[in-house]
């Protein structure tokens, strides 16, 4: 289970709805199991794949790409204010929010388990400006795969 404050729910669906139709994404800060922050980012994947097309196949409507540089900004931030980072969150674009095979590659990163084992994945599904889901996964060392758990207001 994760708790996610109401102010971290909103932002992210307001950047979700924002951005359509191209995925949104961002970092989760907090302490724990506690989301207290959804922090907005830019998503690059359009300027990486436009630069880079047979690295970056694919456009900000289907991928996302966060630049380490926010990752370093919002975890210095978040250590200051005696939080972490604790995970991240994205939308996807007129289809279901579910953790895909394209996500676990990423969260991954080239492994076969995720460099931030601790972190949520927060995955929101946007349909015509409107959102419609929002569903949370974690990694499971047992099963070795990303599993969904339960979002809790909190």
């Amino acid at each position: 289970m994760v708790k996610l404050a109401k102010a971290a729910f909103d932002a992210i669906t307001a950047h979700a709805v924002a951005e359509y139709p191209f995925e949104a994404c961002g970092l989760l800060v907090g302490v724990g199991d506690a989301i207290a922050e959804a922090v907005p980012c830019i998503n690059h994947q359009n300027r990486y794949h436009a630069k880079l097309p047979d690295e970056f196949p694919r456009d900000a409507a289907t991928a996302y790409f966060l630049d380490y540089r926010d990752i370093e900004r919002v975890a210095e931030e978040a250590r200051a204010r005696g939080q972490a980072l604790r995970g991240i969150f994205h939308s996807h674009v007129d289809c279901g929010a579910y953790f895909s095979a394209e996500d676990r590659v990423v969260a991954l990163s080239g492994g076969d388990a995720p460099t931030f084992p601790d972190f949520v994945q927060i995955v929101v599904s946007v349909e015509s400006r409107v959102v419609k889901a929002a569903r949370a996964f974690c990694w499971d060392a047992a099963v070795r795969d990303f599993v969904e758990v339960e979002i809790k207001e909190g």
